[in-house]
């Protein structure tokens, strides 16, 4: 008997009974079947619409996460939440249900590991699990509000701002160790982040120029002490709508810039319904529209949008882009914002 065949026997013992696979480990294989077939080109969308993102997401990420159990608890939670968001529309609500209840059980999974991984490593951190994590965790909190809101035309403003702050979680990470992510695997990732960085020169169209003359006009004219943080999350936005005027295609136009960019404290006036913040916020809520066609986002953008306009009072309307106007006409150049 050779060696190898000798320690093989040690750990199997082919005289042993065969058990069947449980439940649960044939719902985990199929799982992990479908992210690797599917879920894992549909985030690739999102983060990198390219090739070189879709093989991180497929190679990469599962890789990393068999090293951590909470990523691994991740990727299911995704793909069985991937699963119910493919079956809002049909008439199986068990099988809906079903995946929704996985989707649900390792997402909690997930939490509790990632909290115990803190607490029993709280200076050594792997930083691109870390960022890969908080990256799932926003897109299962977009794929729970899509299953919990279908119908409604509407977000609360509540489930708007809990988006926000998960998109700036995801900053907050990769601004801790950018140095590091950068250099690293995941450093394609990055492109936008380093476009943000360098600021953004493209020009962008009258009507949305105009708007944010409006908005800084509105800004400037306060005497409250939030006036900073408004001009800085203008400043924001301004350069998360020219990041995503720079792009042909609506895949490519960053989501990220706004919540990550935003001043400390910004999302708390947002929490308490203060129109200047909310107006800001509807704004981002168009450049989120633009990337409708992911199965994650869907109407995200155009719902917070409406949410937001039908709060204001009809003065405001001046500081909020058209969503009919400025939805999505691209030019030969790959100008987003080309709508005059």
């Amino acid at each position: 008997m050779t060696p190898h065949a000798s320690s093989s026997s040690s750990i199997f013992n082919i005289n042993e009974p065969q058990l069947p696979f449980t439940t649960l480990e044939r719902d985990r294989l199929r799982l992990m079947h479908h992210y690797d077939r599917f879920t894992c080109e549909t985030v690739a969308d999102l983060v990198l619409p390219t090739p070189e993102g879709v093989n991180i997401m497929r190679h990469y990420v599962p890789e990393l996460a068999f090293e951590h159990d909470f990523l691994l608890h991740g990727i299911l939670a995704l793909s069985s939440l991937h699963l119910t968001l493919l079956s809002l529309d049909n008439a199986d609500a068990q099988t809906r249900e079903r995946h929704l209840s996985l989707a649900t059980y390792h997402h909690s999974c997930a939490i509790r590991m990632f909290n115990r991984y803190l607490a029993d490593n709280p200076a050594d951190h792997n930083i691109d699990a870390l960022f890969l994590f908080s990256s799932q965790i926003a897109m299962c909190a977009f794929g729970f509000q899509r299953v919990t809101t279908r119908g409604s035309q509407e977000k609360s403003l509540e489930q708007i701002v809990e988006m926000l702050n998960l998109l700036r979680g995801t900053g907050t990470v990769a601004k801790s160790s950018f140095h590091k992510l950068v250099q690293g695997r995941l450093s394609p990732l990055f492109f936008q982040a380093r476009r943000a960085l360098a600021g953004g020169s493209e020009e962008l169209s009258v009507g949305v120029e105009t708007v944010l003359s409006n908005l800084l006009d509105r800004a400037l004219k306060t005497d409250s002490p939030q006036r900073e943080l408004y001009l800085d999350a203008l400043a924001a936005l301004r350069l998360n709508l020219t990041l995503a005027s720079a792009v042909s295609i609506p895949h490519q136009a960053p989501i990220s810039t706004f919540p990550v960019i935003s001043p400390p404290g910004f999302f708390q006036i947002v929490a308490t319904g203060d129109a200047l913040a909310l107006a800001l916020v509807a704004n981002y809520g168009i450049i989120v529209h633009w990337l409708r066609g992911n199965i994650w986002l869907a109407e995200w953008g155009k719902q917070t949008a409406q949410t937001i306009k039908a709060a204001l009072p009809p003065d405001w309307d001046d500081c909020l882009l058209n969503l009919r106007e400025v939805d999505w006409k691209y030019s030969g150049c790959g100008q987003l914002l080309a709508a005059r």
